[in-house]
């Protein structure tokens, strides 16, 4: 259920690979046109990636171009970065680094300012007429004016002055990378939310679901436990399901239960399971729900509703990635993924003894906040629209017009019951229209006030997503 901490990496001594230098006038050049990639590791498990050298996984995907008229330079970043699993391009001469600009596409450029028949602001002009997210990384000797790197710092990821390490230029284009990719996610994810095309009915555009969706989407793609935090209302299974459907679980079970409801029997059977007379009306064998989620996900709703006893098991389930039914002396291994939710502040609960401080740590490990909706009025036309089509879809009806002044209604409520609320009222709505134009007299009187949402859940913690140890209840 748990697995290891991730092991910190070892910063190695960086020796200079060059002394600072002027760039050579009459040294002999010559162009150096090659790439190399270093094999892949075929397999995709969690082991086999855990083992992969720094900057594999990216790297693998990533297509550097190295201009630089040091030949010594030049080779040694060349080797450097292709040993870390770069797809390398190196050239001494700026021509030939421009044919290579247009006719194919490249992840990050690393230059030196000063190469033959270009400088640095020549080059730079270059790569942003061919792909403006494309980084730049220049290398600059010690005789480039202020003036000219100043220049170049206003469109330069990074300039690198003096000697020239490799282990600082490849840490250099990993978070060249890293950076230009979240930047492409987080405009993919605002044009999805434009079009209506975000997972699921995760839908919005405005900032805070931007963000909420990318934290999703780094959920998805790690394999520890996750917390989600939110009002009643906000969509907080919608988000466990969204995180199960984008992951490598997708293909695997999705359950799902509530903490505060579990249903017949104690809650501690329907997690872990029980062997036949583990307790008065045990009659035989029942499998709880983390075995039968193995590969798959559990999202338990309500979270804090754990008894103390339930929740040391789930904490040893956890930790040792197995389980032991009520009853049974013999533990079963079991790999599931859990994601929790819950409306409290669970550190309020620890400090009233409520909840384990230890089993938050394991569940917090990343988290992801939902907002309510009436913290982001932009996004209810936009989800009034999409219920009401959904709604007329599935009965096989026209979808009827909101009207504005529906609209300007919509977007004033306090909606204390949140994104449920809405969609019950518009599915309501849409029925009490017959396919005429939704107007204010179909949506009733607004009622309640806004809940809030605790402050230990709030929009600071919404992108936190670090792998955690759980393995057997996600």
């Amino acid at each position: 259920m748990g697995g290891a901490r991730p092991r910190g990496a070892r910063a190695s001594p960086e020796a200079p690979l060059v002394a600072a230098r002027d760039p050579p006038a009459t040294a002999q050049r010559r162009d150096t046109a090659c790439t190399q990639r270093v094999p892949e590791n075929g397999s995709n498990s969690r082991r086999n990636r855990q083992q992969e050298p720094p900057g594999t996984t990216m790297a693998t995907q990533a297509h550097v171009l190295i201009i630089d008229a040091d030949v010594t330079t030049l080779e040694a970043l060349r080797v450097g970065l292709a040993k870390n699993g770069f797809l390398v391009e190196a050239h001494a001469d700026a021509h030939e680094a421009y044919r290579a600009l247009a006719a194919r596409p490249f992840d990050v450029v690393v230059s030196s300012v000063r190469v033959p028949q270009a400088d640095g602001r020549g080059l730079l002009k270059r790569v942003t007429q061919c792909d403006p997210t494309v980084p730049v990384i220049f290398l600059a000797g010690g005789s480039v004016s202020p003036s000219t790197l100043g220049a170049l710092r206003k469109g330069a990821f990074d300039i690198v002055e003096g000697a020239v390490r490799v282990p600082r230029v490849r840490a250099l284009v990993e978070r060249a990378l890293e950076i230009r990719r979240l930047r492409q996610e987080v405009e993919r994810l605002r044009a999805e939310a434009r079009t209506g095309a975000c997972p699921g009915e995760l839908i919005g555009q405005s900032a805070a679901m931007v963000a909420v969706l990318e934290a999703i989407r780094r959920a998805a793609a790690g394999t520890g436990c996750v917390l989600v935090c939110g009002a009643p209302g906000t969509g907080k299974e919608l988000v466990a399901r969204t995180i199960h459907r984008l992951s490598t679980r997708a293909g695997r079970p999705f359950v799902a239960m509530d903490c505060a409801t579990p249903g017949e029997g104690p809650v501690e059977s329907e997690l872990f399971g029980h062997v036949r007379r583990a307790f008065p009306g045990a009659v035989s064998d029942h499998a709880g729900l983390i075995e039968t989620t193995d590969g798959g996900t559990l999202f338990l709703n309500s979270i804090e509703e754990l008894s103390k006893a339930a929740q040391v098991r789930l904490l040893a389930a956890i930790d040792e990635r197995a389980i032991r039914p009520l009853g049974s002396t013999a533990s079963r291994p079991v790999e599931a993924r859990l994601i929790a939710g819950t409306s409290l502040d669970l550190a309020a609960a620890v400090e009233r003894q409520r909840f384990r401080d230890d089993l938050l740590a394991r569940l917090g490990a990343a988290r992801i906040v939902l907002p309510e909706l009436s913290e982001r009025p932009d996004d209810i036309p936009l989800l009034a629209n999409y219920f009401v089509k959904a709604t007329c879809a599935r009965l096989g009806m026209p979808a009827p017009p909101i009207s504005p002044e529906a609209m300007a209604g919509l977007t004033a409520r306090p909606w204390p019951g949140n994104v449920q609320e809405l969609r019950n009222l518009m599915e309501r709505a849409a029925l009490l229209t017959s396919g005429a134009e939704i107007r204010p007299e179909h949506l009733g009187e607004p009622h309640g006030s806004a809940t809030t949402v605790p402050s230990q859940c709030r929009a600071h913690d919404m992108a936190r997503t670090t792998p955690a140890s759980l393995d057997t209840s996600r």
